[in-house]
């Protein structure tokens, strides 16, 4: 089974910039489909996140944010069925809003 995700949003003030988040995060979710079982493979992969975060922020697009994919947001059990929470937050430059995306990994099993 291939991994997939779904996403929820609030308060996107860029709908351009929501774009470009979303087609990296497609990119890294399947690309790095058999990782999210390891906790040392998700921070890595949550390092190349802010990392690409860090290059909005350099070009003026964002000033802050923020990348949960921890305890704080996933159980063992969650992990043990396959899924994973991914919450990113961002606060656009010139707005008041701060941009939350929440992304539910669900990746298949290896022995499928």
């Amino acid at each position: 089974m291939p991994t997939t995700f779904t996403l929820k949003t609030k308060s996107v003030n860029s709908k351009r910039l929501l774009a470009t988040v979303t087609e990296f995060m497609q990119t890294v979710i399947t690309e790095f489909s058999i990782l999210w079982d390891s906790d040392t493979h998700r921070d890595a992969i949550i390092e190349v996140i802010e990392e690409f975060l860090e290059e909005l922020a350099e070009d003026g697009k964002i000033t802050q944010f923020n990348v949960i994919c921890d305890g704080r947001n996933n159980t063992k059990q969650l992990r043990d069925s396959g899924m994973v929470n991914l919450d990113i937050t961002f606060k656009q430059e010139d707005c008041y809003n701060t941009t939350s995306l929440h992304y539910v990994v669900i990746h298949g099993s290896q022995d499928s």
